[in-house]
């Protein structure tokens, strides 16, 4: 899945990203847009487009979770994250 052009205004890139529906997608390590400067949110988004982006940032996490619980249980380990789940535990 190609993600949204750089130069697009942010409710346009959001609105692609949405479009696909399903989890959005998720880049690995390295990869160079998470090397890039953040943009800061200035009300560029419509409530409900926010909203909307929101739920389906909150679906990916899930869908993230749920993927990485099982590969966990596959090889055996309770977690691919030690501190995940532990009372008292910090960054």
């Amino acid at each position: 899945m190609a993600l949204p052009s750089d130069h697009a205004p942010l409710a346009e890139r959001v609105e692609e990203l949405l479009a696909a529906g399903g989890p959005l997608p998720i880049v690995a390590a390295g990869d160079p847009v998470l090397r890039r400067g953040t943009e800061p949110f200035d009300g560029q988004l419509e409530p409900a487009l926010l909203a909307r982006f929101v739920e389906a940032l909150r679906e990916t996490m899930s869908v993230s979770e749920t993927l990485m619980t099982k590969a966990a249980s596959a090889s055996g380990s309770e977690s691919s994250c030690p501190d995940r789940g532990r009372a008292g535990a910090s960054s």
